[in-house]
């Protein structure tokens, strides 16, 4: 009897790559090392590739609750993670990954007394599990290269500290040197121990591309970083094993996408005057947290005299539901505001 060949699968995680901006880069045949996964460009589509036209991302569409459910399979009601900014009524404590203390935390370091850090704030914080977990259960080795979730995983690289705060900095050339000692270790690893059933390669520097300059710098770092990137992880796959474009699956998946708008001066007083009208309804800042994502924020509500993990009654919910609706201040500000014991939006 003939024995199967090692499959593998790569998973090429793209942090902030909205469909079209691929498309743009890729059908305009700016991404060669791309080519040889996809195929020629071809519009409309990929020659060489299953792709997903209705795919969507998760609410709010942020990194940490994105990603969550990337790996998990589940929406962020599920899995725990409900945006980069939250808060934990079993702790009665505000999350947020993104501040300085908050980043180092997600990668297991502990700045300014952070706690909970080890193993990673945000795989503790998972209430699901993760596709690691179900790979370890059949047996599978997993190697995850400096993303956010690892839970379950077989081996883990981390960034260094400096490297997980670099998320954080200014500009992207800090996360396109973020991407490259990604792919440099996991070059190293795969090279040292063997290529594993499931490898995560994670490229941030897209979104902080996008961030920074707007939607079309994405394109540009795709071309012009993230693809000379995946050359050189092609080239090593070359040399180590030249049949590994039959045995080996590529799926390449972004946690979220980004839209170009103006700023408008009046959404920073916006999360102030939410504030101000919840405490006309009976929740002061004593009762009320705003976890505020900017497009969208999550407001998180406690009778008075009870404890966090205690929610208002549902006409007093709708009642502040109502009360954010009709503020004159938010008029132009809120499109819609829902609770989550319901179907109600006011």
């Amino acid at each position: 009897m003939w024995a199967q060949p090692q499959r593998h699968v790569v998973i090429v995680d793209l942090d902030g790559v909205r469909r079209a901006l691929l498309d743009t880069a890729y059908l305009g045949g700016r991404m060669p090392h791309f080519q040889r996964l996809f195929g020629s460009p071809a519009s409309p589509g990929y020659r060489a590739a299953l792709y997903f036209e209705q795919g969507t991302s998760v609410a709010p569409t942020v990194t940490m609750s994105g990603q969550a459910s990337l790996f998990t399979g589940v929406y962020p009601g599920a899995h725990g993670i409900p945006g980069n900014n939250w808060f934990d009524r079993r702790q009665a404590a505000a999350i947020d990954y993104m501040s300085d203390s908050g980043a180092a935390c997600v990668y297991g370091f502990a700045l300014f007394g952070s706690s909970g850090c080890d193993g990673g704030r945000a795989n503790h914080d998972l209430t699901s599990p993760t596709v690691y977990e179900w790979a370890t259960q059949a047996g599978l080795i997993s190697v995850v290269v400096y993303n956010q979730y690892w839970k379950g995983s077989t081996r883990v690289i981390e960034p260094t500290i400096s490297d997980a705060l670099a998320l954080l900095q200014s500009g992207e050339t800090d996360l396109e040197f973020f991407d490259q000692d990604m792919i440099g270790q996991a070059i190293a690893e795969i090279q040292h121990n063997g290529r594993p059933s499931i490898l995560t390669l994670y490229f941030a520097g897209a979104d902080a591309a996008g961030h920074t300059h707007g939607t079309s710098a994405v394109m540009d770092y795709l071309s012009q970083v993230v693809d000379p990137l995946l050359g050189t992880f092609l080239e090593a796959l070359d040399q180590m094993d030249q049949a590994w474009y039959s045995n080996t699956l590529f799926i390449f998946s972004a946690d979220h996408g980004r839209t170009d708008s103006a700023a408008i001066p009046d959404d920073l007083l916006a999360q102030g005057w939410m504030a101000s009208t919840l405490a006309g309804a009976g929740f002061d800042s004593e009762h009320a947290w705003i976890a505020n994502e900017g497009g969208l924020a999550h407001i998180y509500l406690r009778p008075a005299g009870a404890a966090w993990n205690e929610s208002p009654a549902a006409a007093e919910l709708i009642a502040a539901a109502r009360s954010l609706a009709a503020d004159a201040n938010l008029a132009g500000e809120i499109e819609s505001v829902c609770y989550r014991d319901g179907v109600m939006c006011a």
